[in-house]
C-alpha cells in the first residue's frame, strides 16, 4: 500500500468567485482523500491593479501522487476554469489559482503562509482534523 502525504492547496479567484471555487471545490474533493475544506474568505488583490475581490478557500487533504503530479494536475484544473498561462490579462484576470502549499513536510509559496487567511484557514483546518481523527479513534 503506497504512503499518503499530506497536502495543503490555497484556492483563489478574481473572476467569477463563486461559481469557480465551487468547482475548485468539486475537482479537488475529487483528486485528494479526506478532504476538508476551510471558511471561504474575500480578499483585496495583493499586487494587482483593476482587478476585483479573490475569494479565497483553503484545503487539506491527502494523496498518493507525487508532487509533480499533484502540481500538473492542479494546472490543468485552473485551465479547465479559464485560467491563461500567457498574454497580458493572466495576472489580472485570475478566474482560477491552485496554490500547492504543503507536500508533506516541504512548505512551498512561503510568502503565501504569512497571509493571514491562510494562517486562519490552517488553524481551522488542523483543528477539524484532530476532531475527526478523534471520531476514528473511539
Amino acid at each position: 500500500m503506497k504512503t499518503r502525504t499530506k497536502v495543503i492547496i490555497a484556492i483563489g479567484s478574481n473572476r467569477n468567485q463563486e461559481e469557480n471555487v465551487l468547482k475548485a471545490h468539486e475537482h479537488l474533493s475529487c483528486m485528494f482523500k479526506n478532504s476538508l475544506f476551510g471558511p471561504r474568505m474575500w480578499t483585496e488583490p495583493i499586487g494587482l491593479e483593476n482587478s476585483d475581490k479573490f475569494l479565497n478557500q483553503v484545503m487539506l487533504g491527502e494523496t498518493i501522487c507525487s508532487k509533480k503530479s499533484v502540481l500538473a494536475a492542479l494546472r490543468s484544473v485552473e485551465q479547465r476554469c479559464g485560467r491563461r498561462i500567457r498574454g497580458p490579462y493572466r495576472k489580472v484576470d485570475v478566474p482560477l489559482d491552485l496554490d500547492l502549499l504543503l507536500y508533506g513536510d516541504e512548505k512551498l509559496h512561503e510568502s503565501e503562509w504569512e497571509r493571514d487567511y491562510i494562517q486562519s484557514s490552517i488553524s481551522y483546518l488542523e483543528e477539524k482534523d484532530a476532531k475527526r481523527d478523534r471520531k476514528y479513534l473511539r
